[in-house]
């Protein structure tokens, strides 16, 4: 059996089928895309702390071999931004999950 740190993380495919006419911008305040980000981003990052990455992956493009990266110089300032999203949820323990990441970089 391989570890889980050995085992290289695969960015999820974001897919999107959109109806002509859409107004893109509504899409980011769609909860259910919004928390799938967001939850991936922090897989992302915590993926990215552990293995000491310059950037981490976020979103495979629908199967185009184009990804949304993430810079580490931006992990702190993301996260941040994360944790002030929870705390209007109320969702502590994942801003504390967040804040120890922080501590981390």
């Amino acid at each position: 059996m391989t570890k889980r740190s050995n085992m290289r993380r695969k960015a999820p495919i974001f897919r999107l089928n959109a109806s002509s006419g859409v107004d893109y911008s509504k899409i980011t305040e769609n909860i259910e895309i919004k928390e799938a980000i967001i939850e991936e981003t922090i897989t992302a990052i915590t993926d990215g702390i552990s293995k000491n990455k310059k950037s981490t992956s976020i979103f495979e493009i629908a199967n185009s071999n184009y990804y949304i990266e993430l810079e580490r110089t931006k992990w702190k300032s993301t996260l941040e931004n994360v944790i002030q999203y929870y705390i209007n949820k109320e969702d502590y323990n994942t801003c504390i999950k967040c804040r120890k990441l922080i501590e981390k970089l």
